[in-house]
């Protein structure tokens, strides 16, 4: 169960994953059943959800209308609630559908009066007014934080803007729909492997390493990017290297592309498309890796 704040630290910012969970158009369902159906139907949906919420250790924090709003003290926990919510939906027979979309977001929040506060609730509440009913999504970063067995149930998407959140977001899908993803997940591997590969990055800041630790690398002029690119021609957010199962793919996010040299190949340019790197080579932002004044960065797979 997450811990509750007292008076004397709800100021302080504390690392928790928000989720929220909404029936998808509700309106219909009351124009479809009538008002006291309607309600009974959906204010037994709200139970359920409330109810598996908390047996995975889950707060919820306030329930409105159709909509409902958990904390969770890891993104695991979240995750396994979320996956039972879609699947575990009273109500579904041939006159009626609930479908839920869920959001969710670890990260610092500020709690105060029994509510919660900070740009990663921000950033779960349109996580879910994005989500297509029956869909599950989160970030990039918290999909990173999870354990291996639940990354490699969740699939990536292009960054997107969202509304009223500055930065660009990186999307992940929690993949629910086959009929053991509940049981399998957490209890399988990411790698078959004894040795799970490794993927080194060198740059003119030093070097990263991804496999171990960290899975997913940002790549851009902004100071936020865990490799930072002097450049004019890259993008702040200009791409990021995910490591997804034994591969690691390098996603372009940028306006003038980015440019892919295996060594002893030709290079080629990415433009908001992706590319598994293999072996070893060099990756340059917004122009070919051989021009004079590119920015060049060695990585090497092992």
């Amino acid at each position: 169960m997450v811990e509750q704040s007292t008076g004397d630290n709800h100021d302080k910012p504390v690392r928790l994953t928000v989720l929220f969970a909404d029936i998808a158009d509700s309106t219909r369902l009351y124009q479809q059943l009538g008002n006291d159906l309607a309600l009974e139907k959906v204010e037994r949906c709200m139970s359920r959800l409330d109810t598996i919420s908390r047996e995975h250790d889950g707060d919820v924090i306030k329930t409105v209308g159709d909509e409902i709003m958990c904390k969770f003290a890891t993104p695991e926990d979240a995750v396994q609630a979320a996956v039972r919510m879609q699947q575990e939906r009273p109500d579904q027979d041939e006159t009626v559908n609930l479908q839920l979309r869920i959001g969710l977001q670890h990260g610092e929040i500020i709690e105060r009066y029994g509510d919660v506060f900070g740009d990663t609730v921000n950033v779960a509440s349109r996580l879910t007014s994005i989500a297509k009913p029956g869909q599950i999504l989160t970030t990039v970063e918290t999909m990173s934080e999870l354990p291996a067995g639940l990354r490699e149930k969740t699939r990536q998407h292009e960054g997107v803007v969202l509304k009223g959140i500055a930065h660009e977001v990186g999307i992940s899908e929690v993949l629910w729909q086959d009929d053991d993803a509940l049981t399998q997940m957490g209890d399988n591997p990411a790698f078959s492997s004894d040795n799970p590969p490794t993927l080194k990055l060198t740059s003119p800041g030093g070097e990263v390493t991804l496999g171990i630790d960290a899975h997913v690398a940002t790549l851009g002029r902004d100071a936020g990017c865990t490799i930072q690119v002097d450049h004019p021609k890259a993008s702040r957010n200009h791409a990021r290297i995910e490591q997804r199962r034994d591969n690691f793919v390098l996603v372009d996010k940028s306006t003038n592309g980015t440019w892919v040299c295996f060594d002893l190949q030709s290079p080629f340019r990415l433009r908001l498309e992706e590319a598994v790197l293999r072996g070893s080579g060099s990756i340059s932002f917004g122009e070919a890796p051989d021009s004079p004044t590119a920015q060049v960065i060695r990585f090497e797979v092992a």
